[in-house]
């Protein structure tokens, strides 16, 4: 008689809902969330949920779930409930293997004693929201503490790292035992990294490869400028220019190096100057030390704006705003499996590290003549300066010029692994379109002012300017930094080549700076900074002044606080596409680089070095 109740009480309940973005953090608007996998659970209070059915949202948001009320248990009417999850790709055996990951902090509205079809209504989820726009400078993503990270489980171990970091580096005490870095080792073999030939390896080869500017007469310039960066007062950071003869092979020697003292620090646009002077070692050679000195403020804009403008910049937060709308809105498209781990621990490194760069105290605005303002000035310079359309990495100079070779060639692979990609799930990219027209959308909507560089026509090479003549749609009247991957809801044959063309170039700029570039500029952060007498983020007096130029520039507490922070960034040892520690890393690009290391090694590159990710 047990098994026949059962049986005749054993009836099919629909459940109807539809999930949107919170509207309150997207300006009111109606933001379906598609393609996400809904579980529909009985909420037991005193044993564990009843999984009743499993469903997904459709374009527009809905979910219809059929389950059978009888998965409850015997006479009991299932107290419906719901989970959301999204899915994080490893490789087992090659082959890719989706796990889940619950969405962080959701909690669903439970309906009791459910014995009828139920409609849950809209249902908003603060899912990958954005920070509001006052309260960012660029398209960040707003993390509730209580919720914690998106990607909270592979995070865990990161997101430790990170605190501990972000706690060591603002603890200024005094320190030794740290090891010495590169020009240390140099100073200690009897070479001189204070030398014009550092400089220009530093200039091509170094912490931030430089673009170079032509001036009329042939010679390669390289500026920093303060335009529009305010000051707090507090360090001495003139504007500096660097000039380089080339001789007949495109190697650089360095001629000269201009300096303009900023001479007000209020207005946040202070354009306010000293007249330009102009140093040569031949005109300072009366003077013992000033050369050096002259040098010395050309590498702490050198070592700011490569912080600022590059590491920051173009890296940390510039891959984040394609991470957010990444992750709002795609989730079928194969799309995701591509560049999904590369995406990994960037947000949280952000988040953790925004006081060392943004608050008056922090390591940045404490350490160099900017304000925090100006530090997140001169970030969202960096990203107006950015766009992933007609990218490609500089040519070489001259035949030393390794960071060029090395990029060209990492380029040449992706191209390659790209390439392949798409042909092996062209269909799956196509049939889900419309998640890379969403991403797309939101890109642009949200993308900063484009920040057009007046002297565009004088860079030596242009392949990596954000440049007038790619496409630059108007938001809210003003012309955008970044071009939309498509216009198209739909692939067309008439459509298909431009659109998958373009989508191509994407992947390959993300894959580029979550790897490579960023590797390249974070690890050899502490070549630059980690002997603050030889370069440091500002100085507190005008080391260029004749009364001035043996004195120590730096108080005791930066050094050690320079030395601490530069040294442990470079120390996290965690993520890289080789090592693949988190089985995430697709075989196909290991198999690549591998069929190329001993390419990479002609250029002293070792490529088990490259990180998978943005996460120190």
């Amino acid at each position: 008689m047990l098994n026949l109740s059962r049986q005749m009480r054993h009836v099919m309940r629909t459940a109807t809902g539809r999930l949107i973005f919170d509207k309150e953090m997207n300006n009111g608007q109606t933001i379906p969330i598609h393609n996400l996998k809904v579980k529909l659970y009985d909420h037991d209070t005193l044993s564990s949920n009843d999984l009743l059915e499993v469903g997904y949202t459709d374009l527009d948001g809905y979910f219809e779930i059929k389950y059978d009320d009888d998965k409850a248990g015997y006479n009991d009417r299932p107290d419906l409930e719901l989970a959301l999850y999204t899915k994080v790709p490893v490789y087992k055996k090659g082959q890719v293997v989706e796990k889940e990951l619950a969405v962080p902090g959701f909690k669903s509205h439970r309906q009791s004693n459910v014995n009828y079809d139920y409609d849950f209504g809209e249902v908003e989820v603060k899912f990958w929201e954005y920070r509001p726009e006052e309260d960012s400078y660029t398209p960040r993503l707003l993390i509730d503490p209580k919720r914690g990270f998106p990607l909270a489980q592979k995070q865990r171990w990161e997101r430790n790292q990170v605190i501990n970091m972000c706690a060591v580096v603002q603890t200024k005490n005094r320190l030794t035992g740290f090891p010495p870095n590169e020009t240390m080792e140099m100073e200690a073999r009897g070479e001189n990294p204070r030398s014009d030939e550092f400089l220009v390896y530093l200039a091509t080869n170094g912490f931030y490869p430089c673009m170079f500017k032509k001036t009329d007469d042939g010679r390669y310039f390289v500026e920093f400028s303060w335009d529009g960066l305010q000051q707090n007062g507090k360090r001495y950071a003139p504007d500096t220019t660097a000039y380089f003869n080339v001789d007949g092979e495109g190697k650089l020697s360095l001629h000269s190096i201009d300096v303009t003292e900023r001479t007000g620090y209020v207005a946040p646009h202070d354009a306010l100057k000293a007249p330009t002077k102009t140093y040569t070692a031949a005109n300072c050679a009366d003077t013992p030390g000033l050369w050096d000195n002259v040098k010395k403020l050309w590498r702490i804009n050198y070592f700011f704006f490569g912080e600022a403008y590059g590491h920051i910049g173009n890296f940390h937060y510039n891959v984040e705003q394609f991470i957010l709308p990444f992750m709002r809105h795609v989730r079928k498209n194969p799309l995701y499996e591509l560049l999904f781990p590369h995406f990994y621990g960037t947000v949280s490194i952000n988040k953790e590290a925004d006081p060392l760069m943004t608050d008056p105290e922090g390591l940045v605005p404490a350490t160099s003549a900017a304000t925090p303002e100006a530090v997140a000035r001169a970030t969202r310079q960096a990203f107006g300066q950015n766009n992933w359309h007609g990218w490609s990495p500089r040519k070489p100079l001259h035949k030393e010029h390794r960071f060029a070779f090395i990029q060209q060639k990492y380029w040449d692979i992706l191209d390659q692994y790209v390439n392949e990609y798409f042909q092996k799930n062209e269909e799956g990219i196509i049939e889900n379109w419309i998640e890379v027209k969403r991403m797309s959308d939101e890109l642009i909507k949200r993308a900063v002012p484009f920040f057009e560089d007046k002297h565009e026509g004088l860079y030596t090479d242009s392949n990596e300017v954000n440049k007038t003549s790619s496409p630059h749609p108007e938001v809210n009247g003003v012309k955008v930094a970044l071009t939309p991957i498509t216009e198209d809801e739909v692939i067309t044959e008439a459509n298909k080549a431009e659109n998958l063309a373009n989508l191509k170039q994407m992947c390959k700029y993300l894959l580029m700076y979550t790897t490579v570039k960023h590797c390249w500029t974070n690890d050899l952060q502490n070549e630059i900074g980690g002997q603050p007498d030889f370069c440091s983020f500002g100085v507190d007096f005008n080391i260029l002044k004749p009364e001035n130029v043996a004195r120590d520039p730096i108080d005791p507490e930066i050094v050690a606080w320079l030395i601490r922070s530069s040294w442990f960034v470079v120390a996290q040892k965690w993520g890289y596409i080789m090592k693949d520690e988190a089985r995430d890393m697709n075989p196909r690009l290991k198999e690549l680089l591998e069929e190329n290391r001993e390419t990479f090694k002609k250029w002293d590159y070792d490529i088990d070095n490259i990180r998978n990710c943005i996460n120190t």
